[in-house]
């Protein structure tokens, strides 16, 4: 028999009132205005085995009538050692799950779209000073009839006392990201922190 009790959970809930074109990432924003009452809800339950469960729903109010429900999750279900001592490895699903009320041209709108992907995420810490994290993860789109995929790639470490960085790059065609799998979605970012 198989039991995971949790141990904690963290909710948050978020409201705002915005230009749903700047929302969206769009270039479209400065020709046109379309504002959207967002809100989101959201849970994160952490669980004894160090395994975790992200839950979330949002609600959209767009000012040119169209209405928009999303529901998303992300189950670290598996986390263990291989290998070597260092290195450590996860493995997750998530989904994400989307409706709109009315379709339009300004920003991805589909009646329903949706993506859903098994992954997983190694980590090998060669020193407090350079480690590498991956993604890797695919799935399929029920509505696309499609293979979403997600895969990406971080170094990160702390150079110095109370220094931290992290810089990587992620691709995907995964809905959440990429607008329901029809384009592919490429971002890398850099972090540099220092606490005092």
């Amino acid at each position: 028999m198989y039991q995971n009790r949790y141990h904690q959970h963290s909710y948050s809930l978020e409201y705002t009132h915005q230009n749903a074109l700047f929302y969206t990432y769009s270039i479209i924003p400065y020709q046109k205005r379309i504002d959207a009452d967002h809100f989101r809800v959201t849970d994160y339950i952490s669980f004894n085995n160090g395994t975790n469960l992200w839950l979330g729903a949002e609600y959209d109010s767009y000012s040119n009538g169209d209405n928009e429900v999303t529901g998303d999750f992300n189950w670290m279900f598996y986390k263990d050692q291989a290998f070597f001592k260092n290195f450590t490895y996860t493995l997750n699903i998530e989904g994400w799950y989307t409706t709109h009320s009315k379709q339009h041209s300004d920003f991805y709108s589909p009646s329903f779209a949706d993506s859903t992907l098994f992954r997983i995420d190694p980590q090998y810490i060669f020193s407090k000073y350079i480690g590498v994290r991956g993604q890797l993860g695919i799935g399929y789109s029920i509505i696309d009839q499609n293979i979403p995929y997600k895969m990406g790639l971080w170094f990160f470490g702390e150079p110095m006392k109370n220094m931290d960085y992290e810089f990587g790059c992620l691709s995907s065609n995964a809905a959440r990201i990429a607008a329901g799998g029809n384009y592919n979605y490429r971002e890398c970012t850099a972090h540099l922190g220092y606490t005092w």
